[in-house]
């Protein structure tokens, strides 16, 4: 059994474990192996710290990430447009239209600097997101009891992009087509500037599922990382765009969700 304390940090390999603070906290080996499986990891962080209470307009969160104390300055954002739509299909097919659930979205910086990109959401069970360093280093954030056994609801699983064993990658390479017109891979896109895009996300029952009454949250939480994750393939940017980015008027229209 290994210890840990609040704001104690232990790296984690698939072989060893290593304990830099003690407390009454414990954790087994076989439930760090399981959380491991569990996200496809190599390596990782346990952090213990408490999420805010509740969905302030504005909040701070302190977590240890790469070795460093970092404090997270946050502040609520939402990705919806003004004619967002939210949409529900129950089992028998039927299509409703509740009220939307809360924004559980936050935006801000790492330490007050410009070049740590945090983009955090506050689920129902703890904290979810993604903290991009001026490096261009990706740490991921997610409650380690939502995947495996034996955590408590303020124990956290860090990782870096690097440690995930297969990381997700985008099918769509440099190579990519500049018209798709007439495509077999697609159709009515073109050459085109950037502007404003309107999104329509959908959660299968899989998905729904797994996240219950969290799906808006989690589908949002998704999308609310997708921009600062792609900073990080970009690595001759010195530094990320101020947020927000003065071209940036993505918006979600509508989510639907099958139960």
């Amino acid at each position: 059994m290994f210890g840990m304390t609040c704001l104690s940090v232990r790296r984690i390999s698939a072989l060893t474990a290593f304990v830099i603070a003690t407390c009454s906290l414990t954790v087994s080996a076989n439930n760090i192996a399981s959380l491991q499986a569990a996200l496809g990891l190599s390596d990782c962080d346990v952090v213990t710290f408490d999420a805010p209470v509740g969905l302030p307009d504005d909040t701070t969160v302190q977590v240890e990430i790469a070795g460093s104390l970092r404090t997270l300055s946050l502040t609520k954002r939402s990705l919806r447009s003004v004619d967002f739509e939210y949409i529900e299909n129950d089992a028998a097919g039927v299509e409703h239209r509740p009220a939307a659930p809360a924004v559980r979205t936050y935006r801000g910086l790492a330490d007050g600097d410009e070049s740590n990109i945090a983009a955090i959401s506050l689920m129902e069970d703890g904290i979810e997101g993604m903290v991009r360093l001026a490096d261009g280093e990706l740490y991921f954030i997610q409650p380690a009891a939502r995947y495996a056994a034996g955590f408590a609801p303020n124990q956290y699983v860090v990782y870096r992009r690097s440690d995930l064993i297969d990381p997700h990658t985008c099918p769509v390479g440099d190579d990519r087509p500049t018209n798709l017109i007439g495509s077999p891979r697609g159709g009515g896109a073109g050459q085109c500037e950037l502007g404003n895009a309107r999104i329509a996300l959908v959660a299968d029952a899989a998905f729904t599922a797994f996240h219950g009454g969290s799906t808006m949250a989690a589908a949002e939480s998704i999308m609310h990382r997708s921009e600062p994750c792609s900073w990080a393939s970009r690595p001759t940017r010195s530094r990320p765009p101020r947020w927000p980015p003065t071209n940036s008027n993505t918006a979600a229209t509508g989510c639907r969700s099958n139960r």
